[in-house]
């Protein structure tokens, strides 16, 4: 027996298993480090810790980078600040807003020119059985009817002289028809009535965005289609809206 080729053999097998040790133990310590970071990143978001205890890492990132350029619409002007001054009733700053988007009949929306949901107001589950937090990062296009995408483009375009926006577009529920959460495999399609202005920003069309309230209508999404556009009345029958598809079927 060759005494000299089998040391080599277990030393060649001690060095493999040594490696192979080594490489799991490294992975192990990055899997630790990386956990850590985005545990650290997850606390840093302004979410309850119920919530964020849920989130996965994908999560934490598209949420961190909506928050990130939430605050980079921020810095771009003070007249796109979301401020709302204390009075001198007895409520708090939590209070007011809840009562500035009960009187608004809906939620609020912040898109980018690209169509991403940079930000969405809280109450926006009480219209379409989604969180906010499922829907901020992600693109209004993945969640809109496929026929409303050419308006919805045509209105997140930067036009001079047109800032004002007002359409209609259907929207992916959650919510069953007797207000009940289902899940994203039992959608159905909710109409909103969407107005607001554009935010331009001067020094980077990356920051320039559409500001929005969106309103759920008492209507079939069945309804509308290229040929046809919807309308609000008071009691005595006057126009109170009237979609812009109005002037196309007109024309």
């Amino acid at each position: 027996m060759n005494l000299a080729h089998t040391d080599c053999n277990k030393k060649n097998i001690f060095s493999k298993g040594h490696k192979k040790e080594v490489k799991s133990e490294a992975a192990r310590r990055r899997r630790r480090v990386e956990s850590d970071v985005f545990g650290d990143l997850s606390r840093l978001l302004p979410l309850q810790p119920s919530i964020r205890a849920h989130l996965d890492k994908p999560s934490v990132i598209r949420l961190t980078l909506s928050y990130i350029r939430m605050q980079a619409l921020l810095k771009a002007g003070e007249g796109f600040r979301f401020e709302f001054e204390k009075q001198k009733q007895e409520f708090t700053p939590l209070d007011e807003t809840n009562m500035y988007l009960k009187i608004l009949e809906g939620f609020l929306m912040v898109l980018s020119t690209a169509g991403d949901m940079i930000f969405l107001s809280e109450n926006v589950s009480k219209y379409m059985g989604l969180s906010q937090t499922e829907l901020m990062g992600h693109n209004i296009f993945e969640y809109t009817h496929p026929c409303d995408h050419e308006e919805i483009r045509h209105n997140l375009r930067q036009t001079a002289g047109r800032l004002k926006r007002d359409f209609v577009m259907r929207i992916k529920s959650a919510l069953t028809h007797r207000g009940r959460i289902g899940n994203l495999k039992s959608t159905t399609w909710k109409v909103l009535h969407c107005q607001g202005r554009v935010k331009l920003s001067v020094s980077s069309s990356s920051v320039s965005c559409l500001l929005l309230t969106c309103r759920p209508l008492p209507l079939s999404h069945t309804l509308l289609s290229t040929h046809t556009f919807t309308s609000q009345h008071s009691m005595d029958m006057r126009f109170t809206y009237c979609d812009q598809r109005c002037f196309s079927s007109a024309s």
